[in-house]
């Protein structure tokens, strides 16, 4: 089985569908400074690749 990945990662600035809100990636904690990792992510439920149920489009 062949696998295709059309998916685009959620990066800070990346191309929306006009009017949409653009997704904000932002550094909390960092290893260096708080010994672990959090970063905040904010972006619209339509950002990035994803699939609609059928009876979205009905």
């Amino acid at each position: 089985m062949r696998v295709i990945d059309l998916s685009w990662p959620i990066t800070d600035g990346m191309m929306v569908f006009p009017g949409d809100i653009p997704p904000t990636v932002k550094k909390g904690a960092t290893m260096e400074e708080n010994g672990w990792r959090t970063t905040l992510l904010s972006f619209s439920s339509h950002t990035g690749t994803h699939m609609d149920a059928p009876s979205h489009m009905v």
